[in-house]
């Protein structure tokens, strides 16, 4: 696993298909095609809004209807009163008129004479008219409509015969019923005047000196309403005031008519329309054109009481009715405006807030979408996406009746890049893998990292059925082959393992197809990494059995029926005072439920299986450390070695549990207990490895790397791993006889061993043969049937008691060649230095420097297991220590500016060295023979 910081930038999409640009990553699955709905803050808010909205609006509209209503009453109720006012003041003037004319017919009833005198007539007239407001003159007319006096001075009096006008008012006023009272006629010209004027007319009888006549008073159309107007409130400018007949005919009118034939017809309009709807109606209200001056009004008429058939009315302009509407409704209306404005502002105040929170939830929403559908360190889609697009498959090809493939597919050899060069090279390898996987899939193909160093690829449309997914794996298999460059002139090759299910044949659901095609990579990982395979039902009963074997072993742990066996592990070189039997390895057991005993090798599949590793390795701890202390109080001392799986040795309770185990045990010390591990564990974690196998180290625990040869990486183990002894497996030891390759291989492994001071046993040594062959190689320690058979822990002791070395030419190694010449190489570097041609070796100035060279590596290991005890080993030993320390003080000459003297610290090296190698090789000029133990 590998650490995986957060990309930086835009992050690319995850359906990439073939070179085509990018797209941005969905936020949404396909299904979610609505918006959100709004918030219910949100909803209400604007249901309020409009609610009050349009609650304003209603009360605005009745406002306005029922002022209107109330301006249109309250102003036709003003001219109701002042129709009343000109109504009393006509009927007052036109009573005035009714006394003086009556008074002056009077009078010439009583002086008829005055009618056959009209120069005395006329004074008398005169008289009269002064006391007639408005009057133009008063006029004597006979019954057949001769003049016979006027109020005007005319020398001539007119024929009024000549008139047609007037002859037919006459006829007129002949014909009237009632003549008793003031008779108002129709408007005329006057023939002494030229102009319109109202006849006021009352009527003499006949009586017994004169013949009857008519007193008339000729008034002013023009002046008329002036009078009367002028004792009445008008309290409107545009006023205007009207006197009429139930006929139509105007009698008068204030201000006058533009036209002046006005008077000489009856009108035709609203007014005395009105006048004719109603003939009962002593007053009303109208409302239109008017012909007068062409403008809309509106008016208020009174009939006059005393004459039914005239009306006044007071009328103003329409547009007077507007602007007191306007001017009493203008500030409640600016009022409401303003309480709307600010209804609104805080309306979209409030909206603007949700919706900025809405919308910065949204964004929130949408980065938490795309952080949960995008792999941070490869920028593409990861497991989140890759299950949606995959429902989103299944439920296309169900309704269409088609077929996809899914490819799952692991990287081989990543976990090696990431513990030879770092986590960063390990981010970088897997940012290149998910570009060239972009790079080649095509339309219809998603990829997404599924995690670790694992990706998918779902190939749907146009999706050719088998030969289209093992096309497509074989395009990956070739661009995931080329090698990788990571930087730093550092490249890395690594291959790919694919597994592949297809719907609907290997399963119709998502999580079945997942399975199978997981089942399928695993599979081909099995068969030996870099290849593709298809699901096949036997990879999923494969898969049962071994759900079937774990359950088997965690009920056998359980139950008891686990148990421990020891197969010795004896001395076959080194020091022959060294014990025969050296430890013995606890190999487990298992009794099946049919009292059947299992090796581990039947159930070794489940030992690293997460629910049983570490129930399992604290089992055999306390089973081994119980037995050990058993021994050690039997004077039995032998070392035991426990295999440790990697899942329990990397888990973070693993010290816990061995410290605990220890500490159960006080009887047997850490330094008796050796942990065997297979390169399962530092291939998961190689510096975790290292640092749990430190520590164990430094309790005093050996540790053995098993199964040594068998994995490609085990020499970066012997590198990098804290180790004192190493297993060659069986399988080179077994056939090295025969078989030159692995002779060769085991004869490498045992040189190389040496040559870092590493203790090399050989497993799997089956007969006297091997052990002499092993012997010969220089291996110490050997473990196999050709020694013993795993044995039951009460059996061990009489058989190491019985145990006899067997005679074979098994002798002490000579020093090896290669560490006297890399020893004469690092002096003569260390003369170079001290005389400035090359740069000082830094190895010089490290802790331990005198264990961690070549020498030092083999004197404390091969040189220690074969000459420990010759008091010349000592010796060489200090020697070899003071060499160390000459060399540090040359470097502090060296530093110092001091030339001579660190030439000279250089110069004891090269002698010293001299004298130690020359030491060695006369320690193992004459190697002793090793005896076979006899006990």
């Amino acid at each position: 696993m590998t650490s995986e910081p957060i990309a930086h930038g835009t992050a690319p999409d995850t359906l990439t298909y073939g070179m085509e640009p990018q797209a941005e990553l969905p936020l949404f699955s396909p299904r979610d095609h609505g918006l959100a709905p709004a918030p219910i803050a949100q909803r209400w808010i604007r249901r309020t809004y409009w609610g009050l909205f349009v609650a304003c609006l209603v009360l605005a509209l009745l406002y306005a209807a029922t002022t209107w209503r109330d301006q249109r009453q309250i102003l036709f109720g003003s001219l109701d009163t002042s129709s009343s006012f000109l109504v009393s003041a006509t009927q007052s003037y036109f009573q005035g008129y009714s006394s003086v004319l009556e008074a002056t017919g009077s009078d010439l009833e009583d002086k008829a004479d005055l009618l056959q005198h009209p120069e005395v007539l006329q004074i008398l007239l005169e008289r009269r008219q002064a006391l007639l407001p408005g009057a133009l003159s008063v006029n004597v007319v006979s019954m057949d409509g001769r003049l016979l006096g006027t109020s005007l001075r005319s020398d001539n009096l007119p024929d009024l015969r000549h008139y047609p006008d007037l002859m037919e008012a006459l006829v007129r006023l002949r014909a009237l019923p009632l003549k008793n009272g003031l008779i108002i006629g129709r408007p005329l010209i006057g023939p002494l005047l030229g102009e319109w004027v109202i006849p006021l007319v009352r009527e003499i009888p006949a009586g017994q000196s004169h013949p009857a006549f008519y007193v008339i008073a000729a008034v002013s159309t023009q002046t008329f309403l002036q009078q009367s107007l002028a004792n009445t409130a008008l309290p409107y400018k545009g006023i205007a005031a009207v006197l009429a007949r139930n006929d139509g005919y105007v009698l008068a009118r204030w201000p006058a008519p533009k036209s002046k034939a006005f008077y000489a017809s009856p009108q035709q309009g609203v007014f005395a329309q009105s006048l004719i709807d109603h003939p009962a109606a002593t007053s009303a209200h109208y409302d239109g054109w008017v012909a007068a001056d062409g403008l809309m009004r509106m008016g208020s008429w009174q009939r006059l009481q005393t004459h039914p058939e005239l009306a006044v009315a007071v009328s103003v302009p329409s547009s007077l009715l507007w602007t007191q509407y306007l001017h009493t409704i203008w500030p409640p209306m600016v009022g409401l405006v303003f309480l709307l404005l600010l209804l609104t502002v805080l309306y979209r105040y409030a909206n603007g807030q949700i919706v900025r929170e809405q919308t910065q939830a949204l964004a929130q929403q949408q980065r938490l979408r795309t952080l949960a559908i995008t792999d941070p360190l490869t920028a593409v889609g990861n497991r989140t996406l890759l299950r949606e697009r995959l429902e989103v498959a299944l439920e296309t090809a169900w309704t269409h009746q088609g077929q996809f493939g899914l490819l799952l597919l692991d990287l081989d050899g990543f976990k090696q890049v990431n513990d030879a060069y770092g986590h960063s090279a390990g981010d970088t390898l897997l940012r290149e893998t998910a570009q060239r996987l972009q790079a080649i899939l095509r339309e219809g193909e998603i990829m997404a990292r599924m995690g670790g160093d694992e990706f998918a690829v779902l190939l749907t449309e146009g999706f050719g059925g088998e030969a289209a997914a093992e096309a497509a794996a074989q395009r990956i298999l070739a661009v995931l082959r080329q090698p990788f460059d990571l930087g730093v002139g550092r490249q890395a090759s690594i291959s790919v393992s694919l597994g592949c299910a297809l719907y609907p044949e290997d399963g119709g659901d998502a999580e079945t197809l997942l399975r199978r095609a997981d089942l399928a990579l695993y599979a081909a990982k099995s068969a030996g990494r870099d290849r593709y395979l298809r699901f096949k039902a036997d990879f999923e009963r494969e898969a049962q059995r071994q759900k079937h074997l774990v359950e088997s072993v965690e009920a056998a742990l359980q139950q008891g029926r686990l148990s421990l066996r020891y197969q010795p592990i004896v001395a076959i070189g080194g020091d022959p005072t060294r014990p025969a039997v050296v430890g013995v390895e606890a190999l487990l057991r298992l009794q099946s439920e049919q009292a059947e005993e299992q090796v581990a090798s039947d159930f070794a599949s489940v030992l690293d299986h997460g629910r049983l590793a570490r129930a399992i390795g604290r089992f055999v701890l306390d089973q081994a450390l119980t037995q050990g202390a058993l021994w050690r109080a039997e004077g039995l001392d032998l070392h035991i070695a426990v295999n440790i799986s990697a899942e329990h040795l990397l888990a973070p309770e693993f010290m816990d549990d061995l410290h605990q185990a220890l500490r159960n045990h006080p009887g047997f010390p850490a330094s008796g207990l050796v942990l065997e591990i297979t390169e399962s564990a530092p291939l998961r974690n190689l510096e975790q490895a290292r640092q749990v196998l430190q520590e164990c180290q430094d309790l005093g625990l050996g540790v053995a790397l098993d199964d040594f040869g068998t994995g490609s990486a085990s020499l970066t183990y012997l590198q990098q791993l804290p180790a004192q002894s190493i297993k060659i497996d069986q399988s080179f030891v077994r056939d090295m006889v025969n078989d030159p390759k692995d002779f060769a291989i085991v004869s490498a492994v045992v040189t190389a061993a040496n040559l870092l001071g590493l203790e090399v046993i050989g497993e799997g040594a089956e007969t006297l043969e091997h052990l002499s062959v092993l012997a010969a190689m220089n291996c110490t320690l050997a473990q196999g049937y050709a020694i013993a058979r795993p044995l039951p822990a009460e059996a061990v002791a009489t058989w190491v008691q019985t145990w006899v070395r067997p005679a074979a030419d098994l002798r002490a190694s000579e020093f090896p060649h290669e560490v006297e010449v890399a020893q004469r190489r690092r002096v003569e570097r260390l003369q170079q230095a001290v005389r400035g041609e090359v740069p000082f070796p830094d190895h010089v100035l490290e802790a331990q420097a005198e264990n961690q060279c070549h020498l030092g590596l083999w004197l404390n290991g091969q040189g220690r297991l074969y000459y420990g005890r010759d008091p010349r080993y000592g010796l060489l030993i200090e020697q070899h220590a003071e060499i160390h320390e000459l060399a540090r003080q040359a470097k502090m000459a060296l530093d110092l500016g001091d030339l001579a003297a660190a030439r000279r610290f250089g110069q004891d090296v090269a002698e010293l060295s001299i004298i130690v190698l020359d030491g060695i090789r006369q320690l193992s000029a004459t190697p002793e023979r090793v005896t076979p133990s006899q006990d």
